[in-house]
């Protein structure tokens, strides 16, 4: 039986998802809630007496993480979605090809930037 639920902190404008991401970054095994509608934060409960309660700076440690980690995941769509203009048989100019490249290589420095929370994307080029 699991030990009763304790609450272990409380956060502000976090997203759930991304809450329960960076636990099972950090407790892969455990069991908790996360309870909220976000407007007045997020409680979380530990429910799992077989491993030690994240500590709130453990958790949004791992939030700053699970952040990159998104901003990863959008980085590496949008590079998904210009694969066509690094072939060489795409129909653009020599300088529409540069632009792109340019965009390309400013997405995969994205990670680069020092706050997930503000990344600043590039522009992508007109085709």
């Amino acid at each position: 039986m699991l030990s009763d639920a304790c609450r272990i902190g409380l956060f502000l404008m976090a997203d759930i998802l991304l809450i329960s991401d960076a636990i099972r970054q950090i407790r892969p095994t455990s069991h908790y809630g996360v309870k909220g509608d976000g407007a007045d934060g997020y409680i979380i409960t530990w429910e799992d007496d077989s491993t030690t309660e994240p500590t709130p700076a453990e958790i949004t440690a791992a939030m700053d993480g699970a952040k990159w980690d998104h901003v990863r995941s959008d980085r590496n769509r949008k590079l998904d979605g210009c694969d066509w203009t690094s072939v060489d048989d795409n129909v653009l100019s020599d300088n529409k090809r540069t632009e792109w490249q340019t965009y390309r290589q400013a997405l995969r420095d994205i990670t680069s930037q020092s706050d997930p929370d503000n990344v600043t994307w590039p522009t992508p080029p007109t085709t």
